[in-house]
């Protein structure tokens, strides 16, 4: 006997603590340190920040649960991406990094590559 079925979505919420790999064989230029000597990089619609050598703390940019209309992909929260980042890009002054989804609305956004907070 298994417990009956439960259609409804459950009332929690969730905080990435660490991610795991990184997908390079269709991305290019995707590491890069920023003034901090912190890794910068991006896992399927998420940008990490690592402090890699002294603390291990990840902070993270563009990793949020998000509303998406079923099978139409129609983005309802603008400030994250909804599908898989393939390229990132960090500014000569290594202080911002832009990151670019792929799919049928190919987002751009451009972050601080210290804190993760979003510029534009």
């Amino acid at each position: 006997n298994h417990p009956p079925i439960v259609n409804t979505k459950p009332n929690v919420v969730y905080q990435l603590d660490f991610v795991y790999g990184v997908e390079t064989t269709d991305n290019r230029k995707h590491l890069a340190f920023n003034t901090q000597g912190e890794l910068v990089y991006m896992a399927a619609s998420t940008g990490i920040i690592l402090d890699w050598v002294a603390t291990h703390v990840v902070k993270i940019l563009g990793g949020k649960e998000i509303q998406d209309k079923p099978k139409g992909k129609t983005r309802v929260d603008p400030l994250f991406h909804n599908d898989d980042i393939t390229c990132l890009k960090i500014s000569n002054d290594r202080t911002l990094v832009a990151s670019g989804q792929v799919g049928a609305e190919p987002w751009v956004f451009v972050w601080s590559s210290v804190d993760g907070t979003l510029k534009s």
